[in-house]
């Protein structure tokens, strides 16, 4: 794809895509992006930008292809928390109504109901559910790097794990040692991150 109009189009199928075999459709219809205005994202910061209230997907131009797909599915992830702080303010607000709560006991409501994601929100633990999904669900075990960003005892955990690993390779960089360590201790890490009782059903 060498074309700006091809690469974009390339990117909207991959997030159709995506959209169903990773996400389980949990997802609005987002618009993709290709661009670098400043009025959209800060390529000096920024790969890509989830734009909520237009549920847009921002992408900067010019890198590799891959390192765009990771990118898209990253802000992909901040999409799906977005949505379910959408659906889950919805459903609380209906409950509360049909429950007949004043207005403050239904304010109150739907800020209980949506703690537990604002807490996750942006980089956090809700977001990172998500990855650890693509990670160990998905096998896209560049995921744990960007987790590692956010979230130094993940960092910590992965290198430990890579340490105990019996080493028929060279370590080249962080980034390798966690993803290897993810291969080799799945299981495990399943377990740990992504208990069974979180995860969607896809």
């Amino acid at each position: 794809m060498h074309s700006h109009k091809a690469t974009q189009e390339h990117l909207e199928a991959l997030f159709s895509k995506y959209l169903w075999t990773y996400f389980g459709g949990r997802l609005p219809a987002c618009k993709i992006r290709v661009t670098a205005d400043p009025r959209l994202i800060d390529p000096k910061l920024h790969a890509g930008r989830y734009h909520a209230r237009h549920r847009v997907i921002v992408l900067v131009p010019g890198r590799t292809h891959e390192l765009t797909r990771q990118t898209l599915l990253h802000e992909m992830g901040h999409a799906a928390i977005h949505w379910e702080v959408m659906s889950a303010a919805a459903s609380a607000w209906e409950s509360g109504m049909e429950s007949g709560l004043a207005s403050g006991a239904l304010t109150e409501a739907v800020a209980s109901a949506l703690a537990p994601l604002l807490l996750g929100a942006c980089h956090g633990a809700a977001w990172q559910q998500e990855m650890w999904r693509l990670a160990l669900d998905h096998g896209e075990t560049w995921a744990v790097r960007d987790i590692a960003v956010h979230n130094e005892a993940v960092r910590a955990d992965l290198l430990a794990r890579y340490e105990k690993m019996p080493h028929a390779f060279t370590r080249h960089n962080d980034a390798f040692a966690m993803r290897s360590a993810v291969i080799y201790f799945r299981d495990e890490l399943r377990a740990v991150y992504l208990p069974a009782a979180r995860r969607p059903t896809l």
